[in-house]
């Protein structure tokens, strides 16, 4: 890790997964101009970094192992681009992170997963002076997601008079592991669905999501607002079991 990124180090997180984390530093205005932080994440990667419409990275063959700096092109047509492209930040107040691989994988263990967040964090708060901050937006996919929601957990218990805003696109918990996110043992299908559920391993039929306790996972709700958006698919390469988290919809 370059010297930015010393938290990983700091944090204990191990060098393998350090050297295969690859973030970006999208838009960093001098640390006291920063009024508003946005941090981006793809899911978790098989393979190949592919094309994401969330971070914007082209095909790249893992970066080919690359430990130092490099310059990216980011799509046009992805949130990364469109924040700023549209208006909605701007590049003068706005600190914006694109993690092309976070690195937050499913099968990792609950010490790593929690050494991971918390580097996150202290890498993101590093951008920022505490009193000038006004609002934080995160969003990601898939285990992206989860990443961004824990996330979420630490900056509005830390800073519970800031907005903090989170779209998660099918974010993927690991609930073997002691519930990550507050998933439990329960399922919601997906309505539009035209085919039966089955979870057998060896089958793949219908789209659904874990239940979670969301509602209860987050201390607070004051300055927060969480955007879930599911299909509920089978993640591709992984056990069927491995799947999106919604909590139950009030009625």
């Amino acid at each position: 890790m370059q010297s930015d990124y010393h938290w990983w180090e700091d944090y204990g997180v191990p060098d393998q997964i350090q050297k295969n984390t690859y973030l970006s530093r999208y838009v960093e205005p001098p640390r006291a101009s920063v009024k508003h932080v946005v941090f981006l994440a793809s899911g978790q990667r098989l393979g190949k970094i592919k094309d994401n419409l969330i971070t914007g990275q082209r095909d790249e063959d893992k970066f080919k192992k690359r430990e130092s700096s490099r310059n990216l092109e980011i799509s046009t047509e992805s949130l990364a681009f469109r924040l700023f492209d549209e208006g909605i930040y701007s590049t003068d107040d706005t600190f914006a992170a694109l993690a092309f691989d976070a690195r937050f994988n499913w099968g990792f263990s609950k010490r790593n997963k929690s050494d991971i967040v918390n580097a996150y964090f202290a890498w993101l708060k590093s951008k920022f002076e505490s009193n000038n901050l006004q609002s934080v937006y995160l969003a990601g996919h898939s285990r992206g997601g989860a990443l961004v929601l824990r996330l979420a957990k630490k900056f509005q218990e830390e800073f519970p008079n800031v907005a903090v805003i989170v779209d998660a696109f099918d974010p993927v918990p690991n609930k073997t592991i002691r519930g990550e996110l507050g998933a439990f043992n329960s399922s919601i299908d997906n309505p539009v669905a035209n085919f039966p559920r089955d979870t057998a391993l060896s089958e793949n039929k219908g789209n659904w999501a874990w239940k979670s306790n969301l509602r209860t996972y987050y201390g607070h709700k004051k300055n927060f607002s969480v955007f879930n958006m599911l299909i509920g698919g089978k993640i591709f390469g992984l056990a069927q079991e491995t799947r999106a988290i919604k909590s139950p919809t009030r009625r």
